[in-house]
């Protein structure tokens, strides 16, 4: 194997990794960046004093860092060629990326970014080679130009760990360079944790589908950790980062190819997610492995958006069909209050880029109380389209009509706080352009953006 590898005897669910992540990014932070690791924490950090400590102190937190720039601008950023845009790097070795992406192209991919800088330079990389769009978390606020907002969108790590059911194994590639070695040593105003760039790989294996592809750029040669600049990956840490991950190649800025050799510094690995195709020993498919499947359907993912084996969909569909009637384990279950939840359908979710809007936290009449409730989705029943929407005159509309059952009320969630549906009572039209992804929903002739919609009372 050209890079070490790793197998845990128990492989944490998504649900757990973003648990907790968000459990130690609550954990205050001091103003300024720390210049030397708790003494309680070195062992952990130093995998036992194997990997060599050093001083290397930054204080680039979100108040002292630069800020994004450019963002309005990816108009002309799109046109730049390839040293031009190379130039917005502060890494010359990010041509490795670059190279990479030559060879791997992204043509009509959905992608994740991890770890912008103040420069989109990543970004645009992806979209000039053929991503359809791309999501960037960063804890900078980002101003993107309105041309682009339907290519390019922006998030916070707090929002992806709330909402990270509606991004596991949706997207096609990730795409992070120098970022990933900074997590969890402060520099950036972050939680200090031993494994933050454990944590980071976990989460974007969470996010990709099984064979998507991650582009990732770090500090290579012998493990230790200059802190708190950054990680420098060996053969113990290389292995713990890659876990989960299938190696495909290695790239470096001093040539287009791919790499038979690791270079001194700064490389790309290109990788593939549990790929389908790969040959491996044939595992046995148990209700524990399924758990983060499991999860997904119970929070309203529709199961025809997972990706899945085929031993995986046989076995959740003996799984599901002995659930119809009796509830799932409390165990596995995204609700903190109850186990009851029916989660098949008996129409496929016929979109892909819009995710179902129907709010997945309404556990059912009376639930949690017969004075507050929403009903879930089967209830009401919640059936979606995909095609042109008359209404709203766009040709490749997800859409649902929301008509709600005697007793309860349309609500739509507009961001900012709920409001009715149409004023007449009939049901209020949603949709969803694919191209897009974004949902609207059109109350009483006015069309508005929403996040969710669902059936309450009163």
């Amino acid at each position: 194997m050209p890079v070490p590898t790793l197998e845990l005897t128990i492989e944490p669910t998504c649900l757990m990794v973003f648990e907790d992540w968000y459990t130690i990014s609550q954990v205050p932070q001091t103003e300024t960046p720390p210049s030397q690791i708790p003494k309680d924490q070195v062992d952990r950090f130093s995998l036992n004093g194997y990997a060599a400590l050093q001083t290397m102190y930054f204080n680039d937190n979100r108040e002292t860092a630069d800020h994004p720039g450019n963002w309005d601008n990816i108009t002309c950023l799109m046109k730049l060629s390839k040293t031009d845009l190379l130039a917005l790097s502060p890494h010359k070795e990010a041509e490795s990326i670059y190279n990479a992406m030559d060879n791997f192209p992204l043509d009509g991919m959905r992608g994740l970014v991890v770890g912008s800088t103040s420069q989109p330079w990543l970004e645009v990389m992806v979209l000039q080679h053929g991503a359809r769009n791309v999501v960037t978390i960063q804890r900078n606020k980002f101003n993107i130009q309105e041309e682009f907002r339907n290519r390019i969108s922006a998030i916070f790590p707090v929002y992806l760990a709330n909402n990270w059911q509606k991004f596991v194994r949706r997207l096609d590639f990730a795409a992070s360079f120098s970022s990933i070695q900074h997590t969890g040593l402060g520099r950036y105003g972050d939680p200090i944790d031993p494994i933050g760039d454990l944590r980071e790989m976990q989460k974007i294996k969470c996010m990709l589908k099984k064979g998507g592809i991650l582009f990732l750029g770090v500090p290579f040669g012998t493990d230790a950790i200059h802190f708190n600049a950054q990680r420098y990956y060996g053969p113990i840490r290389l292995a713990m980062l890659f876990q989960g991950f299938e190696w495909v190649a290695t790239y470096s800025a001093d040539s287009e190819k791919r790499m038979n050799a690791s270079p001194l510094f700064v490389n790309v690995f290109l990788m593939l997610v549990r790929n389908a195709d790969v040959c491996v020993p044939t595992q046995q498919v148990t209700y524990e492995s399924l758990q983060d499947e499991i999860q997904l359907l119970q929070a309203g993912v529709p199961l025809s958006s997972l990706s899945l084996t085929p031993a995986e969909a046989a076995a959740l569909a003996v799984i599901l069909a002995t659930t119809q009637t009796t509830t799932l384990a409390t165990t596995t279950t995204v609700t903190t209050t109850t186990t009851t939840a029916t989660t098949t359908t008996s129409t496929p979710y016929p979109c892909s880029v819009c995710t179902p809007i129907y709010d997945a936290s309404c556990q059912g009449e009376n639930l949690p109380s017969p004075s507050m409730y929403c009903l879930i989705d089967d209830e009401v029943p919640i059936t979606y389209t995909l095609g042109f929407c008359s209404v709203c005159g766009v040709s490749d509309a997800c859409q649902t009509q929301l008509g709600c059952p005697a007793g309860t009320a349309a609500r739509l969630d507009t961001g900012g706080g709920d409001v009715n549906g149409n004023s007449d009572g009939s049901p209020t039209q949603v949709y969803c352009s694919e191209s897009i992804g974004s949902w609207y929903g059109i109350i009483d002739g006015v069309m508005m953006p929403v996040t969710k919609v669902a059936c309450k009372y009163p």
